[in-house]
């Protein structure tokens, strides 16, 4: 069930350069059956110079994605993870006193099996308790069409997210409990028998990592849009042009609330959380005569280097 409003206030209208000056204001109220209630809103202002010519335009946004129904209702399974038990095998890379807290006792240190195929039990699957998402945006930009068939746009936007429905991660689970976190120890459950996270399939007693999904921790997302367009008449048709590109300043990842130790940035890298070139493009050209059209496409993705995250 919801109730929302919105409203686009004219200011100011012709004075002198200043053609137009208008607010823009929205609220959302929300309730799901699922998820509860929450509220969302907008406040933006643009101002237009120049019959329009050049335009200024800023605003803040507060945004919510309720969990769809495979973040609620997923069946809860056990799946395998990619990587190592960092207390398995005869040198293990945790301490004793590290790997007593994710279930190892000292007695036993050094002595839990690693899996040869370094693939390891997890607990995976939907959460009925989720909460929705919240995000923040603020918005700055201008547009311009200096000359006829000419229209360019530049804008920065800033995007906080907490709340973020997401799972946490089987390796950054056992890294937090070792570290410290008694709350995340309690998600390890190693066999009970041999101690090791691999064997058995059966979720009361084989060892895994529970990594259902849940509101963890938040997103920070900062960047630039350009984007510009132009057609003229060449020859017997008309040529037009378009260009629109992103270039990313700061994609940092805080898997856990209040815990910036496992906060990590994307922009720029690729590894196996993140896949983000700080810069993409997609140009376009594209000619038009008679019933005949030609057109060029060159999509770019900026390179990325390969640094793991910890």
């Amino acid at each position: 069930e919801e109730f929302f409003f919105e409203s686009n206030i004219p200011l100011v209208v012709d004075a002198g350069p200043l053609t137009r000056l208008d607010a823009e204001l929205a609220y959302r109220f929300s309730d799901y059956s699922t998820s509860g209630s929450v509220d969302t809103y907008k406040a933006a202002l643009s101002a237009a110079f120049l019959d329009e010519r050049f335009r200024l335009r800023t605003g803040f946004n507060r945004a919510i994605r309720a969990p769809n129904i495979g973040e609620l209702y997923l069946d809860n399974q056990i799946a395998l993870w990619a990587g190592d038990d960092p207390c398995a095998g005869p040198t293990p890379e945790y301490s004793p006193a590290e790997c007593a807290r994710t279930g190892v006792p000292v007695d036993r240190y050094g002595t839990v099996a690693a899996n040869p195929a370094s693939q390891y039990n997890q607990f995976i699957g939907g959460n009925p308790d989720l909460e929705p998402e919240e995000a923040e945006t603020w918005t700055f930009g201008f547009t311009a069409s200096p000359i006829d068939n000419l229209d360019i746009a530049v804008d920065y936007y800033d995007i906080k997210l907490e709340n973020a429905i997401s799972t946490i991660g089987a390796r950054t689970i056992m890294d937090l409990c070792a570290t410290g976190q008694d709350e995340m120890c309690s998600l390890i459950r190693r066999n009970a028998t041999t101690l090791d996270l691999f064997r058995g399939s059966d979720p009361s007693s084989s060892g895994m990592v529970i990594n259902t999904n849940g509101n963890f921790g938040g997103r920070r997302f900062r960047g630039i849009d350009l984007s510009g367009a132009y057609g003229f008449p060449l020859g017997n048709g008309r040529m037009s042009l378009s260009f629109s590109g992103n270039y990313i300043l700061e994609k940092e990842y805080s898997p856990v609330p209040g815990d910036d130790s496992a906060t990590y940035s994307c922009e720029g890298l690729i590894n196996s959380s993140c896949a983000t070139p700080k810069w993409r493009h997609i140009a376009s050209a594209r000619y038009s005569f008679d019933r005949y059209t030609v057109g060029l496409r060159w999509r770019h993705i900026g390179e990325m280097d390969y640094e793991d995250v910890d």
